[in-house]
């Protein structure tokens, strides 16, 4: 009885001059998301660095000292441009929400966070932080009203039109054109909507709202894609909006092809994404990535503690990156403004970039 008291004392001794290592343990997290886009990969590439480096952690006061792993097998880059692909992304959540060895699930898309709301077992945290906005699509209040607590958002809202906001300053639009598929897919991933609603103008002002001109696609190809930007560019366009679609993520050489129309008849390009402007867009306003996979990773490793994820914070402070294309701009005859160039965060000279 007196070795089992003193063997508890000494156990307790080293709790109380070593709380850490009842935190020391491994975690093991999957990620489902679109695997064509660069925002995806770029995440997925970047995120555990995030999560393991130790002042981030010590910084956010995080208690859990053990690693955090993302496996190449727990990494599922699913395809989601039609139906038929949405059967696959609810088949995988499926199968994820019943393995054990999972700690926790990020959805970095929107069909796929909506999966695994509609599979979940009420036990592994989720975190849903896709670059779409969630509220819109009705996620938050699905979530809400079914009293879901193992799941997050990491929510961006009204971006798109925020971002068009802050283009409209620097360019004069009157009659911007975009590509779009007929599917709901298609509308989604093009941001019709939210564009619609970015350049359908301010009624209560006396400018003049502007006239969108839409092209439909036949298929997500490079030579569908082609075919409807060479009919934008001969449509009396004054401007072309890059959206989701996949021809625009198959390489740079294929997307410069397929804006070529646009820079022959002097109409400038715009996009929502950093490599856009690789690919010769004028301006690019995306989501500062390096921000949100901080806010991101903190949530995880917040969840990883034990707290529960409808209790964190959702809202993630947005500020998009600019970037600019000097060349692009030499090519059109824009003249950038002061004003531009002093916010940019990133300037690309010909091959070369200038990161501020």
């Amino acid at each position: 009885m007196r070795c089992f008291s003193l063997f508890l004392l000494l156990f307790l001794s080293c709790l109380m001059f070593f709380p850490q290592m009842s935190y020391s343990r491994e975690y093991s997290i999957a990620v489902m998301c679109e695997g064509t886009l660069f925002n995806n990969v770029f995440f997925i590439r970047n995120f555990p660095k995030m999560l393991n480096n130790p002042k981030i952690r010590s910084d956010s006061n995080i208690s859990i000292t053990g690693k955090v792993f993302l496996y190449d097998s727990n990494i599922f880059l699913l395809p989601n441009k039609t139906d038929q692909d949405l059967q696959v992304i609810e088949e995988k959540a499926a199968q994820l929400m019943q393995r054990r060895d999972i700690d926790l699930i990020v959805a970095l898309d929107l069909a796929s966070g909506s999966a695994l709301i509609r599979q979940n077992n009420g036990r592994t945290p989720v975190l849903i932080a896709c670059m779409e906005d969630p509220v819109r699509e009705g996620l938050v209040a699905r979530c809400r009203e079914q009293n879901i607590r193992n799941i997050s958002f990491s929510i961006s809202a009204n971006h798109i039109k925020r971002n068009i906001a802050i283009l409209k300053r620097f360019a004069s639009v009157k009659r911007p054109g975009i590509i779009v598929s007929d599917s709901s897919l298609g509308k989604r991933y093009s941001h019709l909507q939210e564009i619609r609603e970015a350049f359908a103008g301010d009624r209560s002002v006396s400018d003049s709202p502007a006239d969108l001109v839409t092209v439909h696609l036949e298929a997500d190809t490079h030579d569908a894609c082609a075919r409807a930007v060479e009919q934008l560019a001969h449509s009396g366009i004054d401007s072309f909006f890059i959206t989701g679609q996949q021809c625009f993520n198959v390489s740079r050489t294929a997307t410069r092809s397929i804006l070529e129309p646009l820079f022959l008849n002097g109409i400038p390009t715009f996009g929502f994404r950093d490599n856009h402007a690789f690919d010769g867009a004028l301006l690019t306003l995306s989501t500062d990535i390096q921000r949100k996979i901080c806010f991101d990773g903190v949530k995880v490793l917040r969840m990883l503690e034990g707290v529960e994820p409808a209790s964190l914070p959702e809202k993630s402070p947005y500020r998009p990156r600019i970037t600019l294309n000097l060349k692009s701009a030499g090519r059109l005859g824009f003249m950038p403004s002061y004003d531009l160039l002093a916010t940019c965060d990133r300037i690309l000279y010909d091959h070369e970039e200038n990161d501020k």
